[in-house]
């Protein structure tokens, strides 16, 4: 039996900075098993969380995204996401951020888990979605975009490779990848 104490106070919360999306609260804890306080800036996503779909096509091929992000000081390649909207449903939010982003419809849609960026520092939740043999339905809108985004289809050796030489940096894209791959050898 464990004797893990994961018991802790809060002694300090307080907002610093917000902005539509999110708040930067300033947090205090103490301890109990060590009965040490740390004090953490925490970011606070306003929205419910988040989808991240991973789409591939009737041959196979990955749909993903590029976009700029700022975290990384310039262009990503990652798979399609989008925060929930409170009056949607996780699947909806993942149908909608698919045909938004790249224009495209599942014919199957499978909940592949969901996962935390980081869970000391970060609130920021997340449900992952393989979204198998898509279709094309329309042009993506991405009305609700600041920056441009471009489609990007690629194989799995390609993905791979992407993985392998640092050009995909995101840790949810990596994670859906082998989610994908996990489900291909029926293990998810």
């Amino acid at each position: 039996m464990s004797t893990f104490d994961h018991r802790f106070m809060v002694t300090q919360d307080e907002l610093v900075a917000e902005d539509p999306f999110v708040q930067i609260r300033r947090k205090s804890a103490v301890f109990a098993a060590t009965g040490k306080e740390a004090t953490y800036l925490f970011t606070q996503m306003k929205n419910p969380g988040y989808v991240l779909v991973c789409a591939r096509l009737k041959d196979g091929c990955f749909v993903l995204t590029r976009q700029v992000r700022l975290a990384t000081g310039g262009a990503t390649v990652d798979f399609v996401a989008g925060g929930r909207k409170e009056d949607e449903s996780w699947e909806e939010a993942a149908s909608r951020e698919l045909r938004e982003e790249v224009g495209l419809r599942p014919t199957t849609l499978i909940a592949a888990g969901q996962a935390y960026n980081q869970t000391d520092r970060l609130d920021n939740f997340c449900m992952l979605y393989l979204a198998l043999e898509c279709v094309e339905v329309e042009q993506p809108t991405t009305a609700d975009e600041v920056q441009p985004v471009e489609r990007i289809v690629w194989t799995e050796q390609q993905v791979r490779q992407a993985i392998a030489n640092g050009k995909i940096v995101d840790m949810a894209t990596k994670l859906g990848f082998y989610a994908h791959l996990l489900h291909e050898h029926g293990l998810l």
